[in-house]
């Protein structure tokens, strides 16, 4: 079973099973970096919109390609697209891509590129922040990070575009 199909399952216990874990993990995110109202946001893997909820003022992209979109709050500053992020095209560039607790989930032999994504969707000067389960064993300290942390079960990776 893909990570797709696997939430699609979970919808209606996702929030209890993980509601909690992940805002926690959001709420240390963000007293980490400084979120300004007119910063443009993507969220990969947004699974139930706990980041739209928080940063009420920031247009945000949500992108989510399982059944948990349709928890994603409904607001005229928060483009929900329910795609994987391999399918999704723009040319618009985001002050703040956020990857929460995903990366485990896309296939070995394509991360590198799923993370090169990640970084082309970046305005320079702006921050790549992705966070990646302990327990995976994923380090991402090759791509040079200004900053990693231990956030409860994840580790946190800050990157600044240059």
């Amino acid at each position: 079973m893909d990570a797709v199909e696997y939430y699609n399952k979970i919808k209606p216990s996702y929030e209890r099973l993980y509601g909690e874990e992940q805002k926690e993990k959001i709420d240390e995110i963000l007293r980490l970096i400084e979120v300004k109202p007119n910063q443009k946001i993507i969220d990969v893997g947004a699974g139930a919109g706990l980041l739209e909820k928080i940063l009420k003022q920031n247009m945000i992209t949500a992108l989510e390609p399982s059944e948990l979109a349709d928890l994603i709050p409904k607001r005229e500053n928060i483009k929900i697209i329910r795609k994987r992020l391999e399918e999704f095209s723009t040319r618009k560039k985001f002050d703040l891509v956020f990857c929460i607790t995903v990366l485990q989930d896309i296939e070995k032999e394509k991360r590198e590129d799923f993370i090169k994504r990640l970084f082309s969707l970046c305005k320079k000067e702006g921050f790549i922040l992705i966070s990646v389960l302990k327990r995976s064993g994923i380090d991402l300290d090759d791509y040079s990070p200004v900053s990693k942390k231990e956030i409860g079960n994840d580790v946190l990776y800050i990157f600044e575009k240059r």
